[in-house]
């Protein structure tokens, strides 16, 4: 990294879904952390943690972040050698809150990436030749797309969406927001390859898309772990994906016979509630062994659900460009019942939840998505 101003929260782009393994954006946090810890601010901290739902909050986010950079993730995705390299220089979603985009600071981010533009693409070409690479394959970092054809290398975008027609839905195609979308989508349309994993938005303005399957991972059983570590009836999982501070805007109800898989550093751990952070399980294998998932409806969520039949408590995201593709999914392959953000927040859902553990799960969805976009990937070599 040549100076301060390469560090950036940008995804590392990975070749699966909507997985990202994120350079840890707030550096410094620890340092802060511990010099107010030592500087007799330490219960100032307890108490903001207990108490304050803004810093709590930011500590669930910040756990978020760093997750997805422990090589430890990776490798339960990836079963050949893999190495760490630069990020490119791609904006990330800009987010006021859990829900909630910021449509201004996006388009910021995407003004100043294209202020820098040639000189982005032409260092991230460079790298590429350096590397000697045969083949990009990005989750549509639109810089990936640029810098590949730059280099003079065939390069698959793969996800169910695309940056460009998000970047439409929430900063609009007028001024200089235009000029941006415009060289989105002329970028994209220049990718070797643009793989749209089903169920996926409409892209009908691509040259070279083609749909495959959904990717998503099957778990193991080990539901005799779960009833080993603590026994009950059912099994339900809360995962809210980036979701800041969700304990807080989001209580879980207390039910007869239920226990709650939560995130790893939930606090004042409730009696019906069994933490990740206990357990040495991984997260997909809790899918297939788990009844529920309350979670927001998002490609992986939907897709891992469908293939590992687990039920889907959802809450609603009107304003998301996927929405409608995804629910009609959702309601030809999932067991599912959508709540309403509200419901959601308040917690009132229980008798939903237990309504939708009586109702018969779906067959587990077979799908042969990964080989699809590994014959089309073998063909770019």
């Amino acid at each position: 990294m040549d100076s301060i101003k390469g560090l950036r929260a940008i995804p590392w782009v990975f070749a699966w879904t909507q997985i990202r393994l994120m350079l840890p954006a707030w550096l410094g946090t620890a340092e802060a952390l511990r010099y107010s810890s030592i500087k007799t601010f330490k219960r100032t901290l307890i108490d903001m943690e207990r108490n304050w739902p803004y810093f709590n909050s930011t500590m669930d986010l910040l756990d978020m972040v760093l997750s997805k950079v422990d090589p430890e993730i990776c490798r339960q995705f990836l079963e050949i050698p893999f190495e760490f390299g630069p990020a490119p220089r791609d904006p990330n979603m800009r987010m006021r809150g859990p829900l909630d985009v910021d449509s201004d600071g996006l388009l910021e981010d995407y003004r100043e990436l294209f202020t820098e533009w040639d000189e982005v693409v032409s260092r991230d070409a460079q790298i590429l030749k350096e590397l000697r690479a045969d083949v990009v394959l990005t989750n549509i970092a639109v810089v990936s797309v640029a810098s590949a054809k730059a280099a003079n290398l065939p390069v698959a975008a793969i996800c169910s969406l695309n940056w460009a027609d998000v970047f439409a839905t929430y900063c609009g195609t007028n001024g200089v927001a235009g000029r941006i979308y415009s060289q989105l989508i002329q970028t994209y349309d220049k990718a070797t390859r643009f793989i749209q994993l089903s169920p996926h938005m409409e892209m009908d303005w691509l040259s070279h898309c083609c749909s495959v399957g959904p990717v998503a991972r099957r778990g193991q059983d080990i539901r005799n772990e779960l009833e080993r570590l603590k026994p009950s009836l059912h099994y339900v999982i809360a995962s809210m994906g980036g979701i800041p501070g969700m304990h807080n805007i989001i209580p879980l109800p207390k039910l007869d016979d239920v226990v709650w898989i939560v995130p790893a550093d939930w606090n004042d751990l409730r009696t019906d509630w069994l933490s990740r952070g206990k357990i040495n399980i991984p997260f997909i294998d809790l899918m297939r062994s788990a009844d529920l998932l309350v979670t927001k409806a998002g490609y992986g969520s939907v897709t891992e659900c469908a293939v590992n039949s687990t039920r889907m408590i959802y809450s609603e995201r009107s304003d998301w460009c996927e929405n409608t593709v995804l629910e009609k999914w959702i309601g030809d392959n999932c067991t599912a019942y959508k709540v309403d953000r509200n419901t959601m927040q308040l917690g009132n859902y229980g008798e939903k939840l237990k309504w939708l553990l009586k109702e018969p799960v779906r067959s587990p969805l077979t799908t042969n998505g990964a080989a699809q976009v590994a014959a089309i990937l073998s063909n770019l070599f």
